[in-house]
């Protein structure tokens, strides 16, 4: 009798295993990249002695920090921002690697082979101010997470 208890319980798991192999681990151990803190639009004084203001004309600057708060390392981290205004340049400052930062008039995309857990990642974005609402959408290997800024 005690035998067969084992035996079942045995091949219950391997079949549930087998069905479903790492993504149980998985479930238990994702990646989380959130937005940890957002300053709002910082207003560029008009007299700013600041590169980019002068050559570029940018009249506010926002501040953004992502972290992973998930229980794991998020890998091929793909991070997409979207803003309503004009982006001029776009200064990243983190601990890990960014593979590359690609941006045009309002769309900034990073990409990063691995961000590991409760590490941040700080973005500036100098920018023509319009409206503010900016949208974050950041995928990896365990999926995607959008995330709308007001």
């Amino acid at each position: 009798m005690r035998k067969d208890i084992i035996m079942f319980l045995t091949l219950g798991i391997s079949i549930i295993t087998l069905l479903f192999g790492y993504n149980i681990i998985s479930f238990f151990t994702k990646s989380s990249v959130e937005v940890e803190t957002i300053y709002p639009l910082v207003e560029v004084p008009v007299n700013s002695q600041s590169v980019l203001v002068g050559d570029l004309g940018a009249d506010s600057l926002q501040l953004i920090r992502l972290k992973n708060k998930g229980l794991s390392n998020s890998t091929k981290l793909v991070i997409t921002i979207e803003a309503q205004g004009r982006v001029l340049d776009c200064i990243i400052k983190s601990y890990e690697e960014v593979h590359s930062v690609e941006y045009d008039d309002n769309k900034v995309v990073l990409r990063m082979d691995r961000l590991s857990r409760n590490v941040p990642i700080d973005i500036e974005l100098w920018m023509i101010n319009e409206d503010i609402p900016i949208n974050i959408n950041c995928i990896d290997d365990d999926g995607s997470k959008e995330l709308v800024l007001k």
